[in-house]
């Protein structure tokens, strides 16, 4: 007995030792990713203008649509299934990537055509080389990120650490090289150059696990299978789409990319928040699911108001002074032409204050299994939006814009806490 328990003891060791492994290596992963998405944004805007910024950011905001729907049918169900009964066979994930491959491509193609219809019927005729690299760079983008879903999923950590710092070599080699060689970098020469990097990292991995033959039924299973997550999560992500991303992509079309340049400018710096939110994210619904489960809809409310007093100090401080030094915090990130813009940077600030309160609220319903409270919180906000879009736009342009943001996230924030202010429980247990 205390050798089967010795036996034990090591593999136990072993579990939470790869797992610890595991952890840190997606932590770092997650860092790398999100931190060069910044310095990307922040490089785009140097090298290509602040008209032609504008032009960039609206492909990138276009393609987080169809990242969007494409992370709800395949890579939230593919990272469910991969943990249950023993995990998927090798069958599954090449299935899964066949599929990965044929609805970037896809997606990306619908994301070429709107943008160059848009920007033909706002200026005349339709920019057909701008179009084709904004679908290479939509389709290549979603194909890496379901990628690199499959890979943790397959728990080929390392693997997904080595491609991402590939692409983001080969893609830093590749600007230096375009820079040099033709003295400056062009709006759709950054999204090839994007693409094919994505191209070149991912090129042995996909082709080492393509080199069977899929066989079609699968494909019609993982449909099957992947469905019933996707049905309730594909409204969701149009519906939460349809705040801010799609503001930000109405603006350009009725005035101009310089004004999406400045708008996006504030949202990029600002968005440094989303880090302190990605790392609650990984504590946060376990927390309150405990405190739910301990002291009821109390100590939940009670555990999520620590929280945000808690955290919210960095972040205030984090926001006030970007807030305050608004004029030179853009300019010194993207350049001067840009500090124009503070007056956006101003209103953002009270934005994401917004959105941190909201997020940190809206784990009470994920506690409690009332999703569908966030869902209609979003439904109403996206009523205001629709109804203010068009004068916040004609009357007051990009500061329009920004203020029509808010008051899509003010709406939401006070949506949340209203419904948690009436929530009762519905039996003695909770």
């Amino acid at each position: 007995m205390s050798g089967d328990a010795s036996i034990t003891g090591r593999l136990t060791r072993l579990v939470r030792s790869r797992e610890t492994m595991e952890m840190a290596v997606s932590l770092a992963n997650q860092l790398l990713v999100s931190g060069m998405t910044f310095l990307i944004g922040i490089a785009a805007a140097r090298l290509l203008g602040l008209e032609q910024f504008g032009r960039f950011s609206m492909v990138l905001i276009a393609a987080t649509l169809v990242q969007g729907l494409q992370n709800s049918f395949l890579n939230i169900p593919m990272m469910t299934l991969a943990g249950l009964g023993g995990g998927r066979t090798d069958n599954y994930f090449r299935g899964v990537m066949l599929t990965n491959a044929m609805c970037s491509i896809v997606g990306g193609l619908v994301i070429g055509l709107v943008l160059g219809v848009g920007f033909g019927l706002r200026d005349g005729s339709i920019p057909w080389s701008f179009a084709c690299a904004s679908a290479a760079y939509a389709a290549t983008q979603n194909y890496i990120y379901t990628g690199r879903r499959l890979m943790f999923a397959r728990r080929d950590i390392l693997r997904a650490m080595l491609v991402d710092i590939g692409r983001y070599t080969i893609l830093v080699a590749m600007i230096v090289a375009l820079w040099r060689w033709r003295g400056g970098v062009t709006v759709e020469g950054l999204l090839w150059t994007l693409a094919l990097s994505v191209l070149v990292a991912m090129a042995p991995y996909a082709i080492r696990l393509g080199m069977r033959r899929v066989d079609r039924r699968l494909l019609s299973a993982i449909w099957g299978r992947h469905w019933p997550f996707a049905r309730w999560l594909l409204p969701m992500t149009v519906v939460t789409f349809a705040q801010e991303q799609a503001v930000t992509l109405s603006l350009g079309f009725y005035l101009s990319d310089e004004a999406v340049g400045g708008l996006r400018a504030g949202q990029y710096l600002l968005g440094a928040t989303h880090f302190l939110l990605m790392a609650l994210e990984n504590v946060l619904p376990g927390g309150a699911a405990r405190a739910f489960t301990h002291g009821g809809r109390r100590e939940l409310k009670r555990y999520l108001l620590g929280k945000i007093a808690l955290v919210g100090v960095p972040i205030a401080l984090l926001i006030g002074g970007l807030a305050f030094w608004a004029g030179d915090a853009l300019g010194l990130a993207f350049g001067e032409p840009f500090r124009r813009f503070a007056p956006i940077l101003h209103i953002f600030a009270i934005s994401y204050a917004c959105i941190f309160v909201r997020d940190v609220a809206s784990q009470y319903f994920r506690a409690v299994e009332r999703t569908d409270v966030i869902l209609k919180a979003f439904l109403v906000s996206c009523v205001i939006a629709a109804i203010l879009v068009v004068p916040a736009l004609k009357l007051y342009d990009v500061i329009g814009a920004a203020l029509l943001i808010l008051a899509i996230n003010v709406s939401s924030m006070i949506y949340i806490l209203w419904a948690i202010h009436r929530d009762r429980p519905m039996s003695v247990l909770a």
